[in-house]
């Protein structure tokens, strides 16, 4: 799919639509007339920002729906994305219904996820969506490697942020690529007594 709308290009999307009652989410264009309409749209959207990219991805998603915005949330970057913001639009309370849009940029790429339909069954798959909303990564992210620099800077935050709580001691572990790189301990396990955290 390919769409221009002003300086925005959208250029692929998918939509996915949960039923609530059904133990899986279900791929489809519409839904039995008894079940609440809930609708996750994931577009990938060239545009020179954020709310370029949302205004793009609603008019390719719904045209003839224009919701008032009620919020606007910019978070810091993270995982390759260099922009990510929450946008939250009004509805009114006989709908219960939720929309919301999160647009995630790199570059003059990014991703814009769209949420929107009945507030029961956002309600029944929070855990899922939030999952797919933060494992999403721009194309050719890379993580930064776990090098023995980097868990040293790490061990360093720890033992300087239970310092400051007052904390006795911590253990920590940490996984990449599905293998243990690094655990113990930092810190002692009683406070005022010597026997060290190792694990």
């Amino acid at each position: 799919m390919a769409a221009l709308f002003g300086d925005a290009a959208v250029t692929g999307a998918l939509f996915v639509q949960a039923a609530p009652q059904k133990p899986a989410v279900v791929i489809s264009e519409r839904l039995a007339s008894d079940t609440p309409r809930a609708t996750a749209a994931f577009m990938e959207v060239h545009a020179a920002d954020a709310t370029a990219a949302v205004g793009a991805a609603w008019a390719a998603f719904r045209p003839a729906e224009h919701r008032p915005q009620k919020l606007t949330n910019a978070t810091p970057a993270r995982d390759g994305w260099e922009e990510r913001q929450l946008f939250d639009y009004e509805t009114s309370p006989t709908e219960r219904a939720e929309a919301q849009a999160i647009a995630l940029r790199a570059g003059g790429a990014g991703t814009v996820l769209i949420l929107d339909g009945a507030t029961t069954a956002f309600e029944k798959w929070a855990a899922q969506l939030s999952l797919i909303a933060q494992s999403l990564r721009p194309k050719g992210y890379q993580p930064l490697p776990s090098t023995p620099q980097r868990l040293e800077m790490l061990r360093t935050f720890l033992a300087e942020s239970i310092r400051k709580l007052g904390v006795p001691g911590a253990g920590l572990a940490l996984v990449d690529g599905g293998r243990v790189v690094c655990e113990g301990g930092i810190g002692v396990r009683p406070l005022g007594q010597l026997a060290q955290v190792d694990r």
